[in-house]
């Protein structure tokens, strides 16, 4: 402390002026400093605002694409249940038509391998009618196919195989 000071006396006027006006520049240095700081803050922040921004435009996006994927997803549920239900119907239409085409065959065992010939479904038009000839049968009598079952090659010896016809009329 100066002597001055310590006895109370005021400095004189032009020490004053020169401590305001190294203040004043100190200040003023210090809000040109801040105020660059600042500008570069509000930079950042505008940056940072514009890239949320796209982030919530691609989220808003993602979301809205998510939900037609959800959707898609729903209806595909529903068509695979339907479709599912449908081949359950048209199964048990498919083995009931089997079933009630296997009812129609009659089966001749015994018969020799190769009697039948090259055309079988004659071969059993006309056994029928000469063992029935006593009874009157329709005139569209006729037989739909007729086949032996088919099988692995027998060996000499075996019993033939199974000959089955069916008549359609």
């Amino acid at each position: 402390m100066s002597q001055t000071e310590a006895l109370g006396e005021v400095p004189p006027p032009d020490s004053i002026e020169a401590n305001f006006s190294k203040i004043m520049a100190a200040i003023t240095a210090c809000q040109s400093t801040l105020t660059v700081k600042i500008d570069h803050v509000q930079a950042d922040l505008t940056c940072l605002r514009h890239e949320i921004d796209k982030i919530c435009d691609r989220t808003a996006e993602a979301e809205r694409r998510l939900g037609e994927v959800e959707d898609l997803a729903q209806q595909g549920d529903n068509n695979v249940r339907r479709l599912q239900q449908q081949v359950k119907v048209l199964m048990a239409r498919v083995e009931d038509a089997e079933n009630r085409n296997r009812r129609n065959n009659v089966r001749i065992m015994g018969l020799p391998e190769r009697a039948e010939g090259r055309y079988p479904e004659d071969f059993v038009e006309n056994f029928i009618k000469q063992t029935l000839a006593p009874i009157s049968l329709s005139t569209s009598f006729a037989v739909e196919r007729a086949h032996r079952i088919p099988t692995k090659p027998l060996p000499p010896g075996a019993p033939p195989r199974p000959f089955i016809f069916k008549v359609l009329k």
